[in-house]
């Protein structure tokens, strides 16, 4: 069964907060998107988003967490998971050739409170030419959400898995 994490709305709301936050520092830093192909004009709800999914597989593996503010180089989740959220219930997980080594979570937000993660890969398996996508505004990989693996079978950061 793929989990459901279901938040309290006091963390959705100190995820908004967080979210201002690090659109502040990014802003007072100069930091743009890589792609520099499109205009972000939602930038603190993509980044909410992007922290309510990060809490979520927190939650789910047990992990100590908190909102990473001006840190661009450490993983979202411990030392090795990266966590990709989207707003569609049934969306995909989309990797580049730029993200770093790591274990890939897909978090697909069913409302503000409720994250279904519906399963993970590595960089290497996400990032193949059959999952290129060319056609997004900014191109991607896209490994659909059937062919991840399941939550269950995550590997630890005990074990080598990079």
């Amino acid at each position: 069964m793929t989990p459901i994490i279901t938040l309290r709305m006091s963390e959705v709301i100190a995820l908004r907060e967080a979210a201002v936050e690090i659109v502040n520092f990014a802003n007072s830093a100069g930091y743009h998107n890589r792609e520099k192909l499109y205009t972000n004009q939602h930038p603190v709800e993509n980044h909410h988003i992007g922290l309510i999914g990060e809490c979520a597989v927190a939650k789910y593996l047990g992990k100590p967490w908190q909102p990473r503010i001006g840190d661009i180089t450490s993983y979202d989740v411990g030392s090795i998971y990266e966590v990709r959220t989207t707003r569609r219930p049934d969306g995909n997980l989309f990797t580049h050739k730029w993200d770093k080594d790591g274990i890939y979570i897909l978090a697909q937000l069913q409302d503000k409170q409720r994250v279904r993660l519906a399963g993970w890969a590595r960089l290497e398996d996400c990032n193949r030419d059959e999952n290129w996508c060319d056609w997004l505004p900014a191109p991607a990989y896209m490994t659909k959400a059937i062919n991840l693996a399941s939550m269950a079978t995550i590997p630890m950061e005990t074990t080598n898995v990079l």
